[in-house]
C-alpha cells in the first residue's frame, strides 16, 4: 500500500510539473519551424490550434486542434490543461493577417498606395492580426485558478516605423498595404493594457517583434532591405526559435510587458 501511495505522488509530481506549449498559427513559415524544433526538441507538451487543418507536421504534435478560435475561443479541453496547477504553461499567440509582397521573383499584395484596400480589408486585417490577440486575453480573463501562465504576442517593426517604401519598388510606384502597421501597432496598446490589468507573479505578457525576416525573397529585394540594416543582412529563421527559445525557456520572472525587438538595428537606423 505504501508503495502505492509513492509511486501515486511520484506520477503526480511528474503531471503537474509538466510545461505545456501552446501555439496559435502553425501553418506559417515561423508556426511551422516552431512546431518542428519543440516537437523534436522535447521538455514541453506541444499543443498546435490552427483556423483551418493545414499543418502539416501535425502528427508530430502532442496534440492538434482546429478550431475557429476568432469566435469560439478555446475549446473547454484546452481551458483546462491552462488551468493545471502547478504546470508551467506558455501561449504563442502567431495569427496574423500577413501581407507578404515578395516572394522569389514574384511581386504580389503590392497596392499602387498605401491605402488602396478597401475598408472591410482594413478591418479585416484588424480582425485576424488584433482579434486573435484580443481574443487570447479575453480567454484568459475567464480562468481564476491560473498558476504559472506566460502569454507571447508577436509583433513588428512595421507598428513602431513604417516601411521604406524604395525597398519595394524603386519608383515608389507600388506599396505595402498600411492595414499591416496598423493592425500590428494596435497590438502594442493591447499589450500595455494586458499587463496593467492581467499581469501578476503567476501571469506574464509579453511581445516578440521581429524586423525582415529572410525567406525567399529575390536577391534584388534582399539586397536593397539589407542596406537599410546595420548588420547589413536580414533575420533568419533560426535566429526568430533562438528568441523564442529564451523567452520560453529562460527569461526571468521580471521580463513581463516587454517588446523585444530582433531587427539588426533597423529601427534605430531608419
Amino acid at each position: 500500500m505504501l508503495n502505492l501511495i509513492v509511486e501515486l505522488v511520484g506520477y503526480n509530481r511528474k503531471f503537474y510539473s509538466m510545461k505545456y506549449l501552446l501555439f496559435l498559427g502553425c501553418n506559417g513559415n515561423l508556426g511551422r519551424a516552431l512546431c518542428d524544433f519543440y516537437a523534436k526538441s522535447g521538455g514541453f507538451f506541444v499543443i498546435g490550434i490552427d483556423l483551418q487543418d493545414q499543418y502539416q507536421g501535425k502528427e508530430k504534435l502532442n496534440k492538434y486542434v482546429t478550431l475557429n478560435f476568432l469566435t469560439e475561443g478555446f475549446s473547454s479541453e484546452i481551458l483546462k490543461i491552462i488551468n493545471l496547477r502547478g504546470c508551467n504553461i506558455s501561449i504563442v499567440n502567431l495569427i496574423a493577417k500577413d501581407y507578404p509582397v515578395i516572394e522569389g521573383d514574384v511581386q504580389k499584395n503590392m497596392t499602387s498606395s498605401p491605402f488602396d484596400l478597401p475598408l472591410d480589408d482594413v478591418c479585416n486585417s484588424y480582425k485576424i492580426t488584433l482579434g486573435s490577440s484580443y481574443k487570447l486575453i479575453q480567454e484568459i480573463a475567464k480562468l481564476d485558478l491560473i498558476d504559472n501562465l506566460h502569454i507571447i504576442l508577436v509583433g513588428s517593426i512595421y507598428s513602431k516605423k513604417l516601411p521604406v517604401h524604395e525597398i519595394y519598388s524603386t519608383e515608389n510606384t507600388l506599396f505595402k498595404p498600411l492595414a499591416y502597421s496598423l493592425s500590428k501597432s494596435a497590438q502594442n496598446m493591447l499589450l500595455q493594457e494586458a499587463v496593467r490589468v492581467f499581469s501578476s507573479e503567476k501571469i506574464r505578457i509579453n511581445m516578440i517583434s521581429f524586423g525582415g525576416v529572410f525567406s525567399n525573397q529575390s536577391e534584388k529585394f534582399v539586397k536593397k532591405y539589407s542596406e537599410k540594416v546595420p548588420i547589413n543582412r536580414m533575420v533568419n529563421l533560426l535566429e526568430m526559435i533562438d528568441a523564442f527559445s529564451w523567452v520560453i525557456e529562460k527569461s526571468p520572472q521580471s521580463f513581463n510587458g516587454s517588446d523585444l525587438l530582433i531587427d539588426g538595428g533597423w529601427s534605430c537606423a531608419n
